[in-house]
């Protein structure tokens, strides 16, 4: 089967006549399948981080424009509903969006933010971190905001993570507006640091938190159905023909999306010189000597990285289905990585002071390299985000492992921290690109399977069995019987059309 029309099949195997029903209290995903961000997330920033820094000059400038236009638009985008979701979202696909004219699409985004919003409600209440309002003694600003913030904690936003789960959402149905969707989902965060309601950091947060509870909706067939709904509706919308298929991955633009580097002379930068000053603190200790050990931007290594938190060895021989799946999501988020830094050139901090590096032996061939966004940060945070979804058991592992990783280029002074986090945000918006494309979703379903079978034991998958007197003209799959797209096995063969894995093979059921 040609996996370009995959994505097609996926839509018109989906029941597209009804919107999914409710379950799991309007959420996808039950709070033990989410993603726990206090586990792979940092805790907010104590007053004597660079990361306390940016969020102090972050609230000057937010302040500075409350009496702006912009100011006005961020007191009106304090409104955490439903209804003002859609509106948001609804400008930035270009379409009036409302429960009675694309009832598909606003269940799909209703759903999306209940449940990003509800990954973070453990993390929110474990440390309660007082708002910048409070702090500084500021009148409330935003429109819709009251004193019932004082007992909620600001880190991570709320606000943030629920649109911007359901941008990723849209994002992936829409791929074509994917940059303005995320644009303006942003720009939704950015507005309750303006208010005073949130801290940077707590934003910063809330964009990663996002995006590992986006990647595990895709092992909900209920997020599935909803998203292809959605996808089918807003295909009818745009007055497209039902064979219109993507047959291209869309690499988000950094100008339209992030945006240039911090300039030298924003007061933005005071923070990263101080997350530079921060990493040479630390290079002495066991963690730097780690971080000199992440320089390693290998294949191999990171394979080794992650397989050291599953407990397991991820290699040709071990998991050969996931291995594909891992090289494609690589190459693309090089290859994305390689188009934004062709966009902007930032000096690398040890090249910026003048200094020796944590990795000297590699200064002098990356002198000339761009600093923003880093590689590493992306390549390690999009390969955690993909490899959580095949492997959810051990997801807050992954993601702490794929942080870290880009943590290590402030370490050694590769990086800024706001290459690292400008690498994560494209890293996030990079792999929502990756499941508009058929080849993506068929690595995701054969890795699936994959480890259903394999579970979490070492050794290597059999796919083949011994050839014997009695089997020598025929060899049996590994992978035996019916699975759904979601690597489930079922009891019987299926009678609802769709698409399915039978014996190995896929199988379209008309």
């Amino acid at each position: 089967m040609n996996t370009k029309v995959l994505l097609f099949l996926l839509w018109i195997s989906a029941i597209i006549q009804a919107v999914a029903q409710p379950g799991k209290n309007g959420v996808y995903c039950s709070s033990e399948e989410l993603p726990e961000a206090k586990e792979y997330l940092p805790a907010p920033p104590d007053v004597h981080s660079y990361r306390y820094a940016e969020d102090v000059i972050q609230w000057t400038w937010g302040k500075s424009i409350r009496n702006t236009e912009r100011g006005k638009r961020a007191s009106d985008e304090s409104d955490l509903s439903s209804q003002c979701l859609y509106r948001i979202m609804g400008e930035a696909l270009g379409l009036e969006l409302t429960p009675s004219i694309t009832p598909a699409i606003c269940n799909l985004i209703s759903r999306c933010a209940s449940t990003g919003n509800a990954s973070i409600g453990y993390i929110k209440n474990y440390y309660i971190r007082s708002r910048p309002f409070m702090v500084f003694n500021d009148p409330i600003w935003g429109k819709y905001d009251g004193d019932h913030l004082r007992k909620n904690g600001s880190y991570p936003s709320g606000h943030q993570i629920s649109i911007l789960t359901a941008a990723f959402a849209l994002a992936e149905i829409a791929p074509e507006k994917q940059d303005t969707i995320l644009r303006r989902a942003f720009e939704y965060g950015d507005s309750r640091v303006i208010v005073g309601a949130h801290w940077q950091s707590d934003i910063d947060a809330a964009r990663l938190a996002a995006s590992a509870t986006f990647v595990q909706l895709h092992n909900e067939e209920t997020y599935t159905n909803d998203m292809m709904a959605a996808c089918m509706e807003y295909q009818k919308i745009k007055g497209r023909d039902i064979y219109y298929v993507i047959n291209q991955i869309r690499f988000p633009n950094i100008e339209k999306v992030l945006g240039a580097p911090i300039d030298n002379e924003s007061p933005r930068f005071y923070a990263d010189v101080m997350s530079y000053i921060s990493g040479k603190e630390e290079r002495d200790s066991e963690r730097g000597l780690q971080a000199v050990e992440d320089g390693d931007p290998s294949l191999e290594y990171q394979l080794k990285m992650f397989s050291g938190c599953i407990n397991m060895e991820i290699s040709e021989t071990n998991t050969p289905a996931l291995m594909k799946l891992m090289k494609m999501t690589r190459s693309k988020l090089k290859e994305s990585n390689k188009q934004a830094k062709s966009v902007y050139f930032r000096k690398r901090p040890y090249v910026q002071f003048g200094e020796v590096s944590g990795i000297p032996a590699f200064d002098e061939e990356n002198i000339n390299k761009s600093s923003y966004p880093s590689g590493h940060a992306m390549v390690g945070w999009g390969e955690a985000l993909v490899l959580s979804q095949i492997i959810p058991e051990y997801k807050n592992q992954i993601l702490k492992c794929g942080y870290e990783y880009g943590r290590s280029r402030i370490i050694v002074g590769y990086h800024y921290a706001s290459d690292v986090n400008a690498a994560r945000y494209l890293a996030s918006a990079t792999v929502v690109q990756l499941y508009t494309s058929g080849e993506f979703w068929e690595l995701v379903l054969e890795a699936k399977i994959e480890h259903k079978m394999n579970g979490s034991k070492s050794g290597p998958i059999v796919t083949e069995v011994e050839e014997s007197e009695s089997n020598a003209d025929k060899k049996k799959p590994a992978i035996q019987g019916w699975y759904n797209l979601a690597g489930q096995k079922l009891p019987y063969e299926p009678t609802e059309r769709g698409i399915y894995i039978h014996d190995g093979e896929k199988v379209f059921v008309k």
